[in-house]
C-alpha cells in the first residue's frame, strides 16, 4: 500500500486532495470547463480532439510534478496547528529520492512525446519549474505570508494548463488569470491570516469571477456561453450534495 500511494504518480493526489472535490467530475466541472470555455477565445484551436490530448497531457504533467509538494506539504502540516490533515505520516520515512525520480520519469515521457508532435515544449517546462520553487517556498515560509505563494500557485496553475498551445492577447489572457487568482486566494487569506470563515469558500468565489468576467465578455462579444456556464454551475454547488452524480 505504502509503495503505491507514493510510487504511482497522481495517486496520492487523487486519494488525499482531491476528496476536497468530491470527486474527479466536479473538479474538471467546476476548476476546468469554465476556464477552458473563457480561454477558448485567446487560442488558436484547429482540432478539438487534438486540443483535448494535449490538454490533458499538459494536467497529468502538473500533477504529477505538482504531486511532489503535495505530499511535502501534508508531511511538514504534521507540526502545524489547525493545518488540512489529508494522510498520517507519523513513523514514516518518506523515499523523497524515489518520489521525485519516478515522477521526473513520468513528465519526460510525455514530453518527449509532445516533442515529436512538434509542440513547444520550452515555456511550459519554464512555468512547471517556476511552480516548483513557488510551491517549495510556501512550504517553508512563515504561514502570514503564505497567501501570497498561494495566490501565485494558483495563477501559474491556470496559465500552464494553456502554454502548449498557440495563444494570442496573452496580456488580457494573463490579466483574466490574475482576477480568477485573487478571488480564489480570498477566503484562504480570512482563514490563514484573520482566523475568520467567510461563508463563501474559494470554489464559489472562482464561479462568481468567471460570471463578472462572462457578463464582461458578453458585453463585448454577445457571448452568452460563459454566463450559462457560471450560473449552471453555482447551481450545482449548492445543490450537490442532493444528487447522487457529486457524493462520495
Amino acid at each position: 500500500m505504502m509503495n503505491k500511494i507514493f510510487y504511482l504518480p497522481t495517486y496520492y493526489w487523487f486519494n488525499y486532495n482531491l476528496k476536497w472535490f468530491n470527486n474527479l467530475i466536479w473538479y474538471f466541472l467546476t476548476l476546468h470547463l469554465p476556464i477552458i470555455l473563457l480561454y477558448s477565445i485567446f487560442l488558436q484551436i484547429e482540432q478539438y480532439i487534438i486540443f483535448s490530448i494535449i490538454y490533458i497531457m499538459s494536467f497529468i504533467i502538473f500533477i504529477t510534478f505538482y504531486e511532489i509538494f503535495y505530499i511535502q506539504n501534508d508531511y511538514l502540516s504534521e507540526k502545524e496547528k489547525n493545518s488540512t490533515k489529508r494522510f498520517n505520516f507519523k513513523n514514516i520515512k518518506l523515499p523523497w529520492l524515489n518520489i521525485i525520480l519516478i515522477r521526473f520519469f513520468y513528465i519526460s515521457i510525455i514530453y518527449i512525446i509532445l516533442y515529436f508532435m512538434k509542440i513547444n515544449i520550452i515555456s511550459h517546462i519554464l512555468i512547471l519549474f517556476t511552480i516548483g520553487i513557488v510551491f517549495f517556498i510556501h512550504n517553508i515560509i512563515n504561514t502570514k505570508f503564505r497567501f501570497i505563494t498561494f495566490y501565485l500557485l494558483f495563477l501559474f496553475k491556470l496559465i500552464i494548463f494553456f502554454q502548449l498551445f498557440k495563444i494570442v492577447d496573452k496580456d488580457i489572457y494573463i490579466y483574466y488569470s490574475m482576477i480568477l487568482s485573487f478571488f480564489w486566494t480570498i477566503p484562504y487569506f480570512y482563514k490563514k491570516n484573520l482566523n475568520k470563515n467567510i461563508p463563501f469558500d474559494g470554489i464559489l468565489l472562482y464561479l462568481i469571477a468567471f460570471l463578472l468576467l462572462g457578463v464582461y465578455i458578453f458585453y463585448k462579444t454577445d457571448n452568452i456561453n460563459l454566463i450559462i456556464i457560471s450560473i449552471f454551475l453555482i447551481f450545482v454547488k449548492y445543490i450537490k450534495k442532493y444528487i447522487f452524480l457529486f457524493t462520495k
